[in-house]
């Protein structure tokens, strides 16, 4: 008997077994005895036939039909011997049996990759402190107010505070109509922060049923070495209608009214909506530097990480873009290979994530415990009503709560000795 094991490309390697026929007719034997209980002979009972006579009449049949599970059995057996921990399903790659029962079989599997983190103090990182000016909460004041608003019928565009209906349709560089190009009937405000400021300007003044030509110049960014301009495209646009919009006063009465009494005066309200913002910028920034702990630590530490997780990876991808579907299933026109192309980049990406991670977590003896999920599990059922040993048992076997669990953990060590630059910006 021999066996090697050879590295191959990335985390893959490749383990090659000669079996000599001695070792191979233990494992034939009893194969034998196994198989022989589920064999009915003409004379026999089910079962009952010498195995004598079983390896006369299926011995070579049995031999082939089996030859795989040995093969198996073997390989699992000298993996364990040499504390192997294989993360794919493994693959056979070659067999052969010649007539004396001499058995040879490479097997490819792949391993964790070996890794050796850099110094975590060296991870440098910036958070951002999102600073809310007055008029940053005006403009969420006016979305409030516009929420709310009324509106009546004008026949032009006299200012922005307008909603204006119009049919747009792409055009060729002479203004004329292109094959296939479908007409589009939407709705504008004109004084929204996102709406496009060139179509803006061409609409003001314009009165309902007016038709005309608009330009308009895709943003590009700009590449050193790279001067390409995008073409403009033309649109044929007309108005359909337009409606005046009418905001309500932001007086105590209207803050009082939308928030059911709880908040009685503007400045109150002014306040409020000052918090909700904080909030909201406060969570948005910790995404972000979170985001960028993250990339410092693949960039450091970066490498190839094994195809099978990769592909495992991928395919939850795939499966969470189904439930975006009716009855969770991709319509004909929908093309999964380029679809799956697309998101590899980010599955990559993940991977080399989730393996840094729990090496960081390891490296430090930081592990998720009994006594967390139990803490977990007491509030959540509190919450739901499900009962506490109900909610752990489901805790437990939640891959997504146990990986967040784990990114806490290995964002708080990142956080206590990376190099943390704070930069304030305006909003």
């Amino acid at each position: 008997m021999s066996i090697e094991v050879q590295k191959l490309e990335n985390c893959e390697h490749e383990m090659s077994v000669k079996m000599d026929s001695a070792e191979a007719s233990d494992f034939f034997e009893k194969m034998y005895q196994r198989e022989a209980k589920k064999i009915t002979i003409t004379g026999f009972r089910k079962g009952k036939a010498p195995l004598s006579l079983v390896k006369k009449t299926h011995g070579e049949s049995l031999k082939i039909q089996n030859l795989d599970k040995i093969v198996v059995e073997k390989f699992w057996k000298e993996i364990d011997a040499r504390n192997i921990d294989v993360i794919s399903t493994p693959v056979l790659s070659h067999l052969d049996i010649d007539d004396n029962d001499n058995i040879e079989f490479k097997m490819k599997y792949e391993t964790y990759p070996e890794i050796e983190l850099k110094d975590i103090k060296k991870i440098a990182a910036e958070k951002i402190e999102y600073e809310i000016s007055e008029d940053f909460i005006d403009e969420e004041i006016k979305q409030v107010l516009f929420s709310k608003h009324k509106s009546e019928v004008i026949d032009s565009v006299v200012d922005n505070e307008v909603i204006i209906e119009i049919e747009i349709v792409r055009v060729d560089k002479s203004g004329l109509a292109i094959i296939g190009e479908k007409t589009e009937k939407t709705k504008l405000y004109l004084n929204s922060p996102d709406a496009n400021k060139n179509l803006i300007e061409s609409l003001i003044s314009k009165n309902s049923g007016d038709e005309f030509i608009f330009t308009h110049v895709p943003q590009h960014e700009h590449h050193e070495g790279h001067d390409h301009v995008p073409e403009e495209e033309k649109f044929q646009v007309k108005v359909c209608s337009v409606e005046k919009v009418i905001l309500p006063e932001l007086n105590d009465e209207f803050v009082s009214e939308l928030t059911k009494g709880e908040i009685k005066t503007v400045p109150e309200f002014r306040q409020k909506v000052k918090d909700n913002l904080v909030g909201r910028y406060e969570n948005i920034s910790q995404r972000i530097f979170h985001s960028s702990l993250m990339s410092e630590l693949v960039r450091q530490n970066d490498f190839n990480p094994p195809n099978s997780f990769i592909e495992k990876t991928l395919a939850s991808f795939i499966e969470e873009e189904k439930t975006k579907y009716p009855n969770k299933k991709f319509p004909s026109e929908v093309n999964i290979e380029k679809m799956r192309e697309s998101k590899k980049p980010d599955a990559i990406w993940g991977v080399k994530w989730m393996i840094l991670r729990d090496k960081l977590l390891q490296d430090h003896n930081l592990k998720v415990d009994d006594e967390e999920i139990d803490k977990v599990a007491e509030t959540e059922s509190e919450k739901t009503g499900i009962t506490k040993n109900k909610m752990k048992e489901y805790l437990t076997n939640s891959s997504y709560f146990l990986s967040n669990l784990k990114n806490e953990k290995a964002f708080k060590l990142l956080k206590e000795n990376a190099q943390i630059k704070t930069v304030k910006k305006s909003v």
